[in-house]
């Protein structure tokens, strides 16, 4: 059999100088270590009394704070809704047909949604 052990048989002794607790730190534990004293610093200095001002505030005056983020959902909602509309509605020109531009939905006093505006164009480029 021709067997070769994948490890050498002779053991290697190696010495470890013994080195001061704080030499022994990694660097990963010293940063995290930073970190935390830094977040508690700024928790108990900074911060406790910009978040103590921003509690009063907003419960001061809650139902106002609490309406923001509805509305701004209500309008986001209602402009999406006018876009899609916009699109498609009205199919023919509604308004005062003074002045017209050719192949776009808008006139100088009116309206038509842009695709029944551009059927003719979005056609002949299917075809």
């Amino acid at each position: 059999d021709d067997f070769t052990p994948l490890a050498s048989t002779t053991s290697v002794t190696t010495t470890t100088t013994s080195r001061p607790w704080y030499k022994r730190l990694t660097k990963p534990f010293l940063t995290l270590t930073s970190t935390i004293a830094l977040a508690t610093w700024l928790r108990n200095t900074l911060l406790a009394g910009t978040f103590l001002t921003l509690k009063s505030k907003f419960l001061s005056d809650w139902k106002t704070y609490t309406c923001i983020p509805f509305v701004a959902a209500f309008v986001g909602w209602f402009t999406n809704f006018l876009a899609v509309k916009m699109i498609f509605y009205p199919i023919q020109y509604r308004g005062l047909n003074l002045y017209r531009f050719n192949d776009n939905p808008f006139g100088l006093f009116g309206w038509q949604g842009i695709i029944p505006t551009k059927t003719k164009k979005m056609s002949e480029a299917m075809v």
